[in-house]
């Protein structure tokens, strides 16, 4: 019995080869693109991620800006010297320090993006080649490009641990 249902299998995967090789194909090449739109789900969530982090530091130096400017006018204002140009010169140096600051933290986020982009085109190129490639072997490969008869033969593959 077990031998006949063997024989059996053997007979079905032997006459269905060609059609089992086109569905393992076309499901490699599903995997492919599933594989590559959860890469840009993840490049996503992570760019999200960055921004959220970089809207808090805006906040936080912002915050760091506000408490020093009330420090310097409060201690100006104690020793007398709020209106003269050195408590001004250096209250107006905290706010340019917060202004280099974000603008610096707003052009590596706009660079951190903009890498996070091309890293995804890659991929998804990565995932066209794949599924080309696939298609390409389903359909022949480079066989179709020899004469009839001259079809090539694979190469037996060494075994070096032997």
């Amino acid at each position: 019995m077990a031998a006949t249902t063997l024989a059996a299998l053997g007979t079905f995967f032997t006459a269905n080869a060609g059609t089992i090789a086109a569905v393992s194909g076309l499901a490699g090449a599903g995997a492919a693109v599933a594989s590559s739109n959860r890469m840009v789900a993840a490049g996503r969530a992570q760019q999200r991620q960055q921004e959220l982090q970089q809207r808090m530091a805006r906040r936080q130096a912002i915050r760091q800006a506000q408490l020093q400017r009330a420090r310097a006018q409060s201690t100006a204002a104690s020793a007398g010297t709020l209106g003269s140009s050195g408590a001004i010169g250096g209250i107006g140096s905290i706010s340019s320090q917060l202004g280099s600051g974000l603008g610096y933290g707003s052009q590596q986020q706009g660079l951190a993006n903009q890498v996070g982009r091309y890293q995804q085109q890659a991929s998804n190129w990565g995932t066209v080649g794949s599924v080309a490639g696939g298609i390409f072997n389903l359909s022949g490969g480079f066989d179709n490009f020899m004469p009839q008869g001259q079809k090539s033969a694979s190469a037996p593959v060494p075994n070096y641990f032997q």
